[in-house]
């Protein structure tokens, strides 16, 4: 009986290796088809954008409900961020040669002041102090946005950046669709989450 009980052994060692052999078999085969790459570049010079697009190609979704909550905060964190930015260079830029950028002068009529001053007070509580945003907020914000965007002194800063100041590559896609990313109910499509980096 002895002798019977190690020949089972032996079958279900031998059944168990084969199954250990056939893993590492696939695993191997695996491993020869995949392909590591290391990305490796400053920031902003495009190592996300070129992940997300090798995602898309292999037709896999990058709609993930983390990563649609992290694009619309990182978007409208930028919206208001860069527009406060363009604000003060706009200033800057007139106060260092005021012929050279007279373009660059935001008039301060009570419509531009409403906006200014709306879109400064979101970025301070809704945004540094993490208090939360209604959809009247909202709304308001993507209005402040889409109107200070249009201003022409605006548009001219914008233009003199180059050297200037840093700009993230794709804000200008967003400040033109402010309003639609400032909707409470706004999900990012694929274009939006790859541009959003």
């Amino acid at each position: 009986q002895d002798q019977f009980e190690t020949k089972m052994g032996c079958c279900m060692g031998d059944m168990v290796g084969n199954g250990i052999n056939d893993k590492l078999k696939q695993e191997l085969q695996r491993e020869q088809y995949t392909r590591n790459l290391l990305l490796l570049g400053t920031g902003e010079s495009g190592k996300s954008t070129i992940f997300r697009n090798l995602i898309r190609s292999q037709g896999k979704t990058m709609i993930e409900s983390q990563t649609v909550q992290e694009t619309v905060s990182f978007v409208r964190q930028n919206l208001v961020e860069f527009m406060a930015k363009l604000l003060l260079k706009s200033q800057t830029f007139y106060e260092m040669d005021k012929e050279r950028y007279a373009d660059c002068l935001v008039k301060d009529d009570d419509v531009t002041l409403q906006h200014i001053t709306f879109l400064l007070n979101y970025q301070k509580y809704a945004i540094n102090e993490g208090q939360q945003k209604n959809s009247e907020d909202l709304a308001r914000l993507g209005e402040a946005v889409t109107y200070l965007w249009k201003l022409p002194p605006i548009k001219a800063t914008f233009a003199k950046r180059h050297g200037q100041f840093s700009f993230p590559d794709n804000l200008e896609f967003f400040f033109e669709k402010a309003a639609e990313v400032t909707k409470p109910d706004y999900i990012p499509s694929e274009e939006d989450i790859l541009k959003a980096r």
